[in-house]
């Protein structure tokens, strides 16, 4: 037998608490997205530095694929919310 639910309650949870948890869980994408970039563009100068050793550099360009895909993956994500 269903239960009914009252409105404005889904699985027990209020949709205003759903809401303002979704809401506060896009800002955090948007503030991981924010500083994926800007530590992308932190790498950069790892990349081009001659005095640094080939093992950091090898770090910096595989930070840099697994920034793109995280950041690939949040858009796609969030298009899909």
């Amino acid at each position: 037998m269903m239960q009914a639910v009252p409105a404005g309650i889904k699985g027990g949870i209020h949709l205003s608490e759903q809401e303002d948890a979704l809401a506060r869980v896009l800002a955090l994408m948007r503030e991981l997205e924010r500083v994926l970039i800007e530590i992308k563009e932190a790498v950069i100068p790892v990349l081009v530095g001659s005095n640094e050793p080939i093992e950091t550099a090898w770090r910096a360009r595989t930070f840099l694929r697994l920034a793109d895909r995280m950041l690939e993956d949040m858009h796609d994500l969030m298009h899909n919310l």
